[in-house]
């Protein structure tokens, strides 16, 4: 069975509090957001993959993060902001999201 969109952002912040990052909590909101956004459209979506989807979304966000940090490295490295997890429609079809 597919995971809800609840058990997927479960998902992501294992992923994330297993490579050291936090998530402040309007973040999080958006992030779960997106999930629901992902579950809903997943029927049509061929890439979808569970686990798989969310460590890709994962990956884009942390890369996010990562070139806020270099514009900006007084900024905590290992806090994912809001920002970071809006993620266009073409950033999500390209990892297989939408």
């Amino acid at each position: 069975d597919d995971y809800s969109a609840s058990e997927m952002l479960e998902i992501f912040m294992g992923i994330a509090k297993k490579n050291c990052y936090k998530l402040d909590s309007r973040a999080t909101q958006r992030l779960n957001k997106l999930l629901e956004a992902i579950v809903m459209r997943k029927d049509r979506n061929r890439a979808f993959a569970n686990a798989r989807t969310v460590r890709s979304v994962f990956d884009a966000v942390r890369n996010k993060a990562a070139q806020r940090y270099i514009n900006d490295n007084s900024i905590d490295p290992d806090l994912i902001t809001f920002d970071d997890v809006t993620l266009s429609a073409q950033e999500l079809k390209t990892i297989g999201a939408i």
